[in-house]
């Protein structure tokens, strides 16, 4: 493997020559440091805030903050009944007594207990 490439570094150096393709330019380095510090951004001032601002500031988060706190008062205080109030009972108009005869229920519960095939006679039968 290394005979290869020994070859290949041989053919390369009889068609190329030796020279360094890749070369500094003259004096690159002398002024890379110069360029590198041009570029850098220089940090940013602090900026102070009026005291005006940051009071204004924690007004507004205060409020914002009950304001929250109502909403979910309200919220649960409607969501959940008092202790103190009155069900409310439906008028006597609506409430409506069914009087039901025995022979009514005896139907009912013989319909219950039939299966599928005596629902199928019974149909038959009619």
């Amino acid at each position: 493997m290394s005979i290869m490439i020994d070859q290949d570094e041989e053919i390369l150096r009889r068609e190329y020559g030796k020279a360094e393709c890749f070369r500094v330019p003259d004096g690159y380095f002398s002024q890379l440091a110069d360029e590198v510090m041009g570029r850098i951004r220089q940090p940013e001032q602090t900026v102070t805030v009026a005291p005006r601002r940051r009071v204004r500031r924690r007004i507004v988060s205060v409020v914002a903050a009950a304001a929250c706190i109502g909403v979910v008062g309200i919220a649960l205080w409607t969501y959940f009944p008092q202790s103190g109030s009155k069900q409310v009972m439906p008028s006597d108009k609506r409430v409506m007594s069914v009087n039901v005869n025995e022979t009514a229920v005896d139907e009912v519960a013989d319909y219950a207990m039939l299966d599928n095939e005596d629902i199928y006679a019974s149909l038959v039968n009619e």
